[in-house]
């Protein structure tokens, strides 16, 4: 490492995102025993319906099958930055949270730390707010992740600091 490695971020070698780079990214502002905190989510559409995915971890409340409360969550599509609101925010209340049935909050390996979010009014789509594209039904996995990705290729981590 040199002298000039820039350390301050949790992305070593990471960038800032311009406007409207990410515009599949969503802010999850969330209300839980009296603290507030946030979480990253993934706007996406299946059946033509619009929903976030999220980590469970994010929703839980720690107890198996038991989510935060619904009206203690927003999201939050078209954000930027974390400490600023853009103009191109667009706010949704959420009406349903699913994690995955399995997940416990003791999930070491994580393979069930995912959740859903529905909301009562899609996102309005244009250059700052879209689905992220998903895989064809009958995609199959990578067997050997280190094949299809040798080192050096170029992947996108993205979120908030």
């Amino acid at each position: 490492m040199s002298s000039e490695t820039n350390l301050d971020g949790r992305i070593f070698g990471g960038i800032d995102a311009i406007p409207g780079q990410l515009p599949h990214q969503l802010y999850l502002s969330i209300e839980n025993n009296g603290k507030a905190t946030f979480c990253g989510g993934v706007l996406i559409e299946v059946f033509d319906i619009q929903l976030a995915l999220t980590a469970a971890h994010c929703v839980y409340k720690g107890s198996r099958y038991q989510t935060v409360d619904p009206n203690m969550v927003t999201v939050i599509a078209g954000k930027q930055l974390h400490f600023e609101t853009g103009r191109d925010e667009q706010m949704r209340p959420v009406s349903e949270i699913h994690m995955h049935r399995q997940y416990d909050g003791s999930d070491e390996d994580q393979l069930h730390d995912i959740a859903v979010i529905f909301y009562s009014q899609p996102f309005q789509i244009n250059s700052k707010v879209k689905t992220i594209d998903l895989p064809d039904y009958g995609w199959e996995q990578p067997s050997n992740p280190r094949k299809n990705f040798p080192l050096g290729s170029l992947l996108f981590y993205f979120g908030f600091l």
